[in-house]
């Protein structure tokens, strides 16, 4: 098997993983998703979603599914759990193993309770061996904002009914985005309409809103925002439709930030996530249960799976 040679790759340690799984795959699968693993760029090789990979090469589904599970028991991959948010597309939380999963989660962007069921909220997805390849995004204090939002965060986002990006939906709403430093102050000058003002740190998950309400006026309206002891305090209680100058103290972490100005009445259009490999197709798949019988639900409330359908066969 012969790949291009990059600084960035660990070849010899790569081809000598992947000769593992040679035998239970065709050689031409398992080159061409080493050339992928070589070639491609960083945001692609975070967080993999094996389905989209299956749609982007001539493999199945079920092919796709085995050749990463495969390539992670071969140590060439490593699997993460990651509970997604069935309103906005948050990878609310993310886990290195199914038993750390959690049972109940809470999106506090869109303040949804829900219950992490296998069916639609737990998605598994892979990234590249660190000690194959080094990718960036595993380190998240180098990425800017675009990239810690789109890439590590709102990977499942997906498009409207009619194919837009629903990145564009949030777009609307959006006023300001940024990683606010320690000790240095963030500022931004925007319009508000009238509804309401969030403003969210990622790192907490924490954030707050104020309501914008009133009469419009003209007259810049100077809105301070700190961080003090993990809660964000602001230096007015309300807000008029009009200019705003709003400037973010983060305190003394790197905080990635939000500031969207929502409607009074929000009516979202709907929403057609990503598809993504979720728990209930890997919990059952045959190659995951022979090879990775270690995993299990360590929750005491145990996970939902909506519906799930067992065949038995050679019965006397």
């Amino acid at each position: 098997m012969t790949m291009p040679k990059t600084s960035l790759v660990q070849s010899d340690v790569l081809q000598e993983r992947l000769s593992t799984i040679s035998q239970s795959l065709p050689p031409s699968v398992v080159s061409t998703f080493a050339a992928m693993l070589t070639s491609a760029d960083d945001a692609a090789l975070f967080r993999m979603n094996p389905l989209r990979y299956a749609h982007d090469h001539p493999l199945s589904e079920l092919e796709a599914i085995e050749l990463f599970l495969r390539a992670t028991q071969a140590g060439v991959l490593t699997m993460h759990w990651g509970i997604v948010c069935p309103m906005c597309g948050d990878v609310v939380r993310s886990f290195a193993t199914l038993g750390k999963v959690e049972s109940h989660f809470t999106c506090r962007l869109c303040n949804v309770q829900a219950t992490a069921d296998l069916d639609d909220c737990i998605a598994v997805s892979f990234d590249v061996a660190e000690n194959i390849r080094a990718v960036r995004y595993g380190a998240q204090d180098t990425l800017s904002i675009q990239e810690f939002l789109g890439v590590c965060r709102f990977r499942y986002i997906g498009t409207t009914e009619d194919g837009r990006s629903y990145r564009e939906v949030f777009a609307g709403f959006a006023r300001m985005a940024a990683f606010v430093e320690p000790g240095v102050a963030q500022s931004g000058e925007f319009r508000v309409s009238p509804g309401s003002l969030q403003i969210f740190d990622f790192a907490s998950e924490h954030g707050l809103i104020l309501p914008v309400e009133g009469d419009a006026s003209e007259t810049r309206q100077n809105l301070v925002v700190e961080c003090r002891g993990g809660k964000f305090v602001a230096s007015l209680e309300r807000l008029v439709p009009g200019p705003v100058r709003l400037t973010l103290d983060a305190g003394d972490l790197r905080r990635p930030m939000v500031v969207n100005n929502l409607p009074p009445m929000l009516c979202l259009p709907r929403r057609l996530p990503e598809k993504f490999l979720t728990g209930k197709r890997l919990f059952t798949n045959q190659t995951f249960c022979e090879l990775f019988r270690s995993e299990k639900i360590a929750s005491t409330e145990g996970i939902n799976i909506k519906d799930l359908t067992i065949l038995f066969t050679d019965l006397k």
